[in-house]
C-alpha cells in the first residue's frame, strides 16, 4: 500500500513539473515584436510618379497558433503553421511560419503578399511588402496603382 502511495506521488509530482515546463516553454516561444524604421515607396496621386516615403513602424507578435477547429485563424494554423505572426491584440494572424527555426535561429513566415524573417540569437526581425508598384494599374489583387505600397521594415523583439 505505501509504495502505491509514494508512485502516485511520484507520478503527480511528474504531471506537476511537465505542465509546469511546459507553461514556460510556450511562454518563451512568444515574442513581442517593435519595428524600429520602415521605409517603403508610395505613389504621390496628384502627379502619379513613385518616391521613396517613410512609413509608420508597426508593432506584431510571433506566438505559437491557436490549435483545433476553432483556430481563429482558420484550418490552415490549426494544422500546418508551427508558429504565427498576428497584430497585437488580434486574434487573427496574417503569416503563418510552416517550419520551426532552422540550425542557426532564423524564422521564415510568409502571409498574403507579406514575409518576415526573425532571429531568435540576435532578436532582429526584417518584415517586408513587395507588391503594388509591379502590379498591372488597373487590374492588381490589392486595388488600384499606388493603393499598395511596397515597404520593408526592420525592428527588434522581445521574449513574452
Amino acid at each position: 500500500m505505501h509504495a502505491s502511495i509514494h508512485s502516485v506521488f511520484i507520478s503527480a509530482a511528474a504531471l506537476l513539473i511537465a505542465c509546469c515546463a511546459e507553461a514556460q516553454t510556450s511562454g518563451s516561444e512568444s515574442y513581442l515584436c517593435s519595428g524600429e524604421q520602415a521605409m517603403g515607396f508610395g505613389m504621390n496621386s496628384k502627379t502619379r510618379v513613385w518616391s521613396a516615403q517613410k512609413f509608420r513602424s508597426r508593432n506584431f507578435i510571433i506566438r505559437v497558433p491557436i490549435k483545433g477547429p476553432t483556430a481563429p485563424s482558420g484550418a490552415y494554423s490549426a494544422t500546418l503553421a508551427v508558429y504565427e505572426v498576428g497584430k497585437v491584440n488580434a486574434a487573427n494572424a496574417t503569416a503563418f511560419c510552416d517550419k520551426g527555426y532552422n540550425d542557426k535561429g532564423y524564422l521564415f513566415c510568409t502571409g498574403l503578399g507579406e514575409e518576415l524573417n526573425f532571429n531568435r540569437d540576435t532578436m532582429r526581425f526584417v518584415h517586408w511588402f513587395p507588391f503594388g508598384y509591379i502590379d498591372p494599374p488597373e487590374s492588381s489583387f490589392w486595388g488600384k496603382e499606388g493603393e499598395a505600397t511596397p515597404f520593408m521594415e526592420i525592428g527588434k523583439c522581445t521574449a513574452i
